[in-house]
């Protein structure tokens, strides 16, 4: 259960973190900011995901998946948590 809400956690992170960053790409395409660079866009992207799996304390071998699967830029894989 511990697991699933772990992943659950991670699941909303990345959402808000997604949100995060479509809102600036709008107030940089109005002109408010400057858009990031595209290389250090990817590169704060990584040091995001690394704090991310440190905040959820990634001990667990699917939450690994996921991590891996997001740093990738892929769909987070099919998990299946026992009950």
């Amino acid at each position: 259960m511990e697991s699933k809400i772990a992943y659950l956690n991670a699941e909303l992170l990345l959402c808000r973190e997604k949100e995060r960053e479509e809102r600036e790409k709008k107030i940089a395409a109005k002109g408010g900011r400057k858009q990031e660079a595209s290389g250090d866009e990817s590169s704060g992207r990584v040091m995001r995901m690394i704090s991310l799996i440190r905040r959820v304390r990634v001990g667990n071998k699917k939450l690994q998946q996921f991590a891996a699967c997001f740093a990738a830029e892929n769909r987070p894989p099919e998990v299946e948590f026992q009950k």
